[in-house]
């Protein structure tokens, strides 16, 4: 499951992936990050996901890719910090290792919320 909301203080998107997340749920989440939602030129993304697991598979990474260059053809700039409490499984690692990622997006993954927060704010 993915949920979100918006910090208006620091102009933050907030996710957060919760239980397994499947494409389904990426998809819906993905399709409904728009200006007319989040009104900024350049998003900031931090997802959290504690004690998340995925059942994304290779054949899902077209439609995933997809699905982020839609969103980040949105906005000027994002800039997403993912937040785990460990760092990837050497499955979910090999898949992000296979992705393609849009020109305008810079990404990190943080074991620390703080941290990834410090990161997006920094200019």
């Amino acid at each position: 499951m993915i949920t979100d909301s918006f910090d208006h203080e620091n102009g933050i998107l907030l996710t957060f992936q919760s239980g397994m997340v499947t494409i389904i749920d990426f998809i819906s989440w993905a399709n409904a990050v728009t200006p007319e939602r989040f009104p900024v030129k350049d998003l900031k993304l931090l997802i959290t996901a504690i004690q998340t697991g995925y059942t994304f598979r290779d054949e899902h990474l077209p439609k995933l890719d997809k699905l982020v260059f839609d969103l980040c053809s949105r906005y000027e700039t994002v800039k997403a910090a993912r937040v785990h409490s460990t760092f990837f499984k050497p499955d979910i690692t090999e898949l992000e290792r296979k992705r393609k990622f849009p020109s305008n997006i810079t990404t990190r993954i943080f074991t620390d919320q703080t941290n990834a927060i410090e990161w997006l704010l920094e200019p």
